[in-house]
C-alpha cells in the first residue's frame, strides 16, 4: 500500500505540533533505518529526515560515519526541512554495524522525524532526543508475514555500552540461528554502532537492558495490510518513560480494521479497558513471564 501524500502531511503536522508544544525537542538525536521490504528492491527507496527548528535558529549537523556521510545546514526559526540520506545508512547485515548510528546535532532545540520509503511501502516515526533515552526496554514486533522479517535495532551512543537481550520466546533467526527463552545474549557496542536482530518469528517481549542510554527502534519488514504489505516501524521508549492511562482513537474508515497491543513490563499487571461502544469496563489482568 502506497504512502498517500496525506498521511506524509499528517506525519510531517504531528512533528510541528511537538515543536510548539516542546514534546520530543532536543538538541541530540541517535536513530537508524531499519530494513524495508527486499533489501534488494531500491526501487524508489528513499531515505529521509524532517527536521523542525523551534523558537530559534538552529545549526544543524548530520552524520553517518559508516557512509562517510556529513552533512550542515541552517534552519531559520519554525522552519522544516527534508534531507535524504543515502540508501546505504538502511541497516541489512544482521547483528554489528560499526560507526552506522545517524547522529543529529543541533544548536537549539529542534525535533526530527524519520521516513524510510520504498515503492509502493513506507513508514516514518518520531525520533527522540537524547535526553529521552533509557537502559531498559520491552520489544513488540508485529506477527510475522511471509518470508519477511520481525525486526529491531539497538543504536548505541557515544560511549562503549555493555547490553542484555533476554528472549521472550524461541526465536530463529534470519541466519538459521536460535535464541531460547530465558537465555540472555550478551554483547558489547562500540560508540555509534548499531545491533540488528531480524526475526522469523515475532520478536515480542523481549527485554533490552544497557550500561548506558541506547535508542530501540521496532519493527516488521513489510506486515501485512491484506492483499498487499506494509513497512512499519517506531521508536519504543524506554520502561521509565511508560505511563499508566493511554487513550487510543480509531480510524474512521467502517472497512478499517481498529486493534490495539499491550505489553505489560510487570508480573500480575492490572488493565482495565473502558470501551464507549459498550459502555464498560474490563478488567484484565497481564501476566509477563
Amino acid at each position: 500500500m502506497e504512502i498517500k501524500p496525506l498521511s506524509v502531511c499528517l506525519a510531517v503536522c504531528a512533528a510541528l505540533l511537538a515543536v510548539c508544544h516542546g514534546y520530543s525537542t532536543g538538541k541530540e538525536f541517535i536513530t537508524t533505518f531499519l530494513p524495508n521490504s527486499e533489501g534488494s528492491n531500491h526501487k524508489g527507496q528513499k531515505l529521509q529526515l524532517v527536521l523542525t527548528a523551534k523558537c530559534t535558529e538552529a545549526n544543524v549537523r548530520i552524520q553517518v560515519a559508516s557512509m562517510n556521510f556529513n552533512k550542515q545546514l541552517r534552519l531559520a526559526a519554525g522552519e522544516s526541512r527534508w534531507v535524504s540520506l543515502p540508501c546505504g545508512a538502511e541497516l541489512q547485515k544482521e547483528f554489528v554495524t560499526a560507526k552506522s548510528a545517524v547522529r543529529i546535532s543541533s544548536s537549539a532545540a529542534i525535533s526530527v522525524v524519520s521516513f524510510n520509503r520504498r515503492f509502493a511501502t513506507g513508514d516514518g516515526a518520531v525520533v527522540s532526543p537524547l535526553g529521552e533515552l533509557g537502559t531498559d526496554y520491552f520489544v513488540y514486533t508485529p506477527k510475522p508475514y511471509r518470508d519477511l522479517d520481525s525486526l529491531f535495532a539497538i543504536v548505541n551512543g557515544n560511549n562503549e555500552n555493555k547490553i542484555s537481550i533476554l528472549p521472550h520466546n524461541d526465536v530463529e533467526l534470519r541466519g538459521r540461528n536460535m535464541w531460547h527463552h530465558g537465555m540472555r545474549v550478551n554483547i558489547i557496542l562500540a560508540p555509534y554502532a548499531t545491533y540488528l536482530v531480524r526475526g522469523r518469528s515475532t520478536l515480542t517481549g523481549t527485554r533490552i537492558q544497557s550500561q548506558q542510554p541506547v535508542a530501540v527502534l521496532v519493527g516488521h519488514q513489510c506486515l501485512s495490510m491484506g492483499y498487499t504489505c506494509e513497512h512499519v516501524y517506531e521508536q519504543l521508549p524506554a520502561v521509565a518513560n511508560l505511563g499508566t492511562e493511554y487513550l487510543v482513537p480509531t480510524t474512521t474508515s467502517s472497512e478499517a480494521k481498529n486493534s490495539a497491543v499491550i505489553v505489560a513490563v510487570e508480573d500480575n499487571t492490572e488493565l482495565t479497558l473502558h470501551t464507549q461502544k459498550q459502555l464498560s469496563s474490563i478488567l484484565i489482568i497481564v501476566m509477563y513471564r
